[in-house]
């Protein structure tokens, strides 16, 4: 992650080898998700203008702060929407699937010990404390600093995060909507119910879990 060209080459040759084993729509039945990574704008814009070149249905990017040669910071920053710009030109869909988000960090500082995201390996402080933070953050990011607003036609799945999780991301957004609103270009309830696609939630059943979650329900989501 020090090395944000090097990064985005490794993502790259992952991204051929998908192609060229499964291609990015196998029969019409399985579609492959190519990754992006923004740790360089013009980078991100070329990856993704590849993989749509060669079909790719949708795309994942990791749930965390980018890690660019300025330092770490939200993707859906103004200084990247013209990625953002070009994924809601296209209409392909983003991904956000549970991963390695460097959110280890913390946990470990609690801890003391220092370590990184093991999959499989599980720690039970740091999956009580940082487990659900991840894509709690990447969501309230992509409300709290515009970038659903300002692009209102992108389209964002939430996968293998737990749909609990993010029945906590509305109930946040409603305490700081409540004491600042003028602060927010439209009511992030508004935002979350034409731009998230929560795991389980496949088109016939959108409706049903996104409103038990803007309801405050969801106690029995996955």
């Amino acid at each position: 992650m020090d090395d944000p060209i090097g990064s985005q080459a490794i993502v790259h040759a992952f991204n051929e080898w998908l192609y060229e084993d499964w291609g990015f729509e196998y029969v019409d039945r399985i579609f492959t998700t190519p990754i992006v990574n923004l740790g360089t704008l013009d980078g991100a814009i070329t990856e993704l203008e590849w993989v749509l070149a060669r079909g790719a249905k949708t795309i994942l990017i990791r749930p965390a702060p980018v890690a660019g040669f300025n330092g770490s910071r939200s993707p859906f920053l103004p200084e990247f929407d013209p990625f953002w710009a070009r994924v809601q030109e296209s209409g392909i869909s983003v991904m956000f699937h549970a991963s390695g988000s460097g959110y280890t960090r913390y946990a470990d500082e609690w801890s003391g010990v220092e370590g990184e995201m093991r999959p499989f390996e599980f720690d039970v402080f740091a999956d009580m404390s940082t487990s659900d933070r991840a894509i709690m953050d990447t969501v309230m990011s992509a409300v709290g600093h515009g970038m659903l607003s300002r692009f209102p036609g992108i389209r964002i799945g939430s996968i293998e995060n737990g749909s609990k999780r993010l029945k906590r991301v509305v109930e946040r957004m409603d305490t700081t909507y409540g004491k600042m609103p003028h602060l927010f270009a439209e009511h992030p309830r508004d935002v979350i119910a034409r731009a998230l696609y929560p795991e389980g939630a496949a088109v016939p059943r959108r409706g049903v879990l996104v409103n038990s979650l803007l309801s405050g329900g969801a106690e029995n989501a996955p």
